[in-house]
């Protein structure tokens, strides 16, 4: 098992083996992503011995059995008439720099007006074992909580503190954030064990690759087409037309 012990986490399942493209500058989809080719880890994915797991659980194709931890991320009414979908890592700055710069406005226009939704996907970027370890807390938080909110709690936390965490001396940072959503580091190792959990990641990957030609982050599709947008301002004019078009 897995344990907090391995300073490296080595032998995170098959999930560290999957080196992704890095977050970067000069994508011509999202808010400064990568341009990297899609890695060979992703084929990998595809075939490797977890690969008839690594179903995506959208939430208009759930049983209600799974365990909240394992459902889509979605924030906002989960009825709402526009899906916006973002491709991000927890290790990556522009998504950073996006959820505490750019997203607020569009959280507070549209998302919170019932207007649209956001489906969050992961596509961990480097370093690769530690964007997997933020965010298999951050879903194992959710079944803590019981509310689905914990999960962009968390995820807004590893943002934030970015920078701390991210680092040699990461342990302790990782542990100071997992706290904070009620996980002691028993409950850290017992969530990082989880294999359906790094399943779930690798199944949004495989989707992010071979739906949309995700290569980098942040990306966003907008109602199952990816969108150029750079700023606050190219967001609320391609949500705002989004709108226009259905007559709100």
């Amino acid at each position: 098992m897995l344990s907090l012990k391995h300073l490296s986490f080595i032998g995170l399942a098959a999930a560290l083996t999957l080196g992704l493209s890095a977050c970067g500058e000069g994508s011509d989809n999202g808010a400064d992503a990568a341009t990297a080719p899609a890695n060979e880890a992703v084929a990998e994915a595809a075939t490797g011995p977890n690969a008839g797991n690594m179903t995506p659980l959208p939430a208009n194709k759930l049983t209600g059995d799974e365990p909240l931890s394992l459902q889509e991320m979605v924030q906002g009414d989960p009825n709402a008439p526009i899906e916006l979908i973002e491709y991000a890592s927890v290790t990556c700055p522009h998504c950073a720099t996006f959820h505490e710069v750019i997203y607020p406005a569009i959280k507070e226009k549209f998302v919170d007006t019932g207007k649209v939704k956001l489906v969050y996907r992961e596509f961990p970027t480097a370093p690769t074992q530690l964007a997997y370890i933020g965010f298999a807390i951050a879903r194992c938080s959710v079944d803590v909580s019981g509310n689905p909110e914990s999960y962009f709690a968390t995820v807004e936390a590893l943002y934030k503190n970015q920078q701390k965490w991210i680092s040699q001396d990461f342990k302790p940072e990782i542990l100071k954030l997992a706290a904070q959503a009620g996980m002691d580091e028993e409950a850290v190792n017992e969530c990082l064990a989880r294999q359906e959990v790094v399943d779930v990641i690798n199944a949004n990957i495989l989707t992010g690759d071979q739906t949309y030609g995700i290569t980098g982050t942040p990306s966003f599709i907008l109602d199952g087409k990816k969108i150029n947008a750079q700023s606050e301002e190219d967001f609320i004019a391609a949500l705002d037309a989004a709108v226009a078009k259905l007559g709100q």
